[in-house]
């Protein structure tokens, strides 16, 4: 059983919970909510919403009953619901190590870098090395609730999502450009006639000329590597070298690599903002929001094999979100001791 959620109805700093009951003409029972909060029922997104779930289902294998009747607003002027809503991610953040083991914080504010060999610059949340000739290693480092671009040496664009690093050479020579990754990231390629570009992943080797592709290593055992545009293969110590085409993901593990045709846009939303999910369990769900929010998650057993299928802004309160999902699954949360918990009520 499923239902789509198209409009969501939380203006901006209004905390509340949801009560969810059976049996009831959810459609009135929505246009009644909201009015009564001065919300327009609408398809489209406004601004002043903090939610934007354009398609949120959620499949209960075993109980269908589980879905969504009615929404009843209960305010709450509790400190729990005060204090998740003011968790945030932290935006552009990150540290660079160089060499030498210096590290460097790196975040919104311009510097240079000129240490162990290493020329940058750093603006606007992005790190830009310059190409002085000098193959020192370094690493750059994001942590949960954060994000960070770079631009290599060779033109390379990368957007590193939170809790990943890449390690990388200010200098790329001999007949290769070899980075290491660890985490997800998207990777915009600089064409270099005769000296393509590698990037290793868990048991993934990712091998291009220039390209844009998506590679998620946060499961090192299984790395998913999506190609966006061009053409790329992917090899292992133990496998052949298999060539993907545009729209295709290759499933990465020790000794085997999978390709599947997959919807591209939802496997690089997080590049633009949005997270989207296919036929996702709670228990992967928390796993992301736990990156992006930087907060621990603790998620009742009997919740973690839900699905769901839906896409929601990055930009959103995490407080927003929660709702959204007790909303549809008849649950609740309580955070205490910076963990937040979602249980059956």
């Amino acid at each position: 059983m499923k239902e789509d959620i198209e409009n969501k109805f939380m203006k901006k700093n209004l905390r509340k919970k949801y009560q969810i009951l059976k049996n009831v003409d959810e459609e009135a029972a929505f246009e009644r909510f909201c009015n009564r909060v001065g919300v327009e029922v609408s398809k489209k997104r406004r601004t002043g919403f903090h939610v934007h779930w354009r398609r949120l289902t959620c499949v209960a294998a075993s109980v269908a009953a589980i879905m969504v009747g009615i929404i009843v607003m209960r305010l709450d002027g509790g400190n729990t619901v005060m204090n998740v809503a003011d968790i945030k991610h932290a935006g552009s953040c990150a540290y660079l190590t160089t060499e030498s083991g210096t590290s460097v914080d790196l975040d919104n504010s311009s510097q240079s870098i000129a240490i162990d060999g290493l020329l940058a610059q750093t603006a606007g949340g992005m790190l830009s090395v310059e190409d002085n000739g000098t193959a020192s290693r370094n690493v750059i480092t994001v942590p949960r609730g954060g994000e960070y671009h770079v631009t290599l040496s060779d033109g390379t664009k990368v957007h590193l999502n939170a809790e990943s690093s890449l390690e990388f050479p200010s200098h790329f020579n001999g007949n290769a450009r070899k980075v290491k990754l660890t985490g997800e990231a998207y990777f915009d390629v600089a064409h270099v006639e005769d000296m393509p570009f590698l990037v290793e992943a868990g048991h993934a080797v990712v091998k291009q000329y220039g390209t844009h592709y998506n590679v998620d290593a946060y499961n090192a055992r299984s790395v998913k590597v999506t190609l966006v545009e061009g053409s790329i293969s992917v090899r292992t110590n133990n496998t052949g070298e298999y060539f993907i085409k545009s729209g295709q993901q290759a499933v990465v593990s020790h000794d085997a690599i999978g390709i599947k045709n997959v919807d591209v846009a939802k496997e690089t939303g997080w590049n633009k903002g949005v997270f989207c999910f296919e036929d996702a369990t709670l228990a992967d769900i928390a796993s992301t929001l736990t990156r992006w929010y930087d907060m621990d998650m603790e998620v009742d057993k009997s919740l973690a094999s839900l699905h769901f299928t839906g896409s929601l802004m990055r930009d959103d309160n995490l407080a927003d979100i929660l709702d959204a999902i007790c909303e549809l699954t008849g649950t609740t949360y309580e955070y205490n001791n910076g963990k937040i918990k979602l249980y059956r009520k």
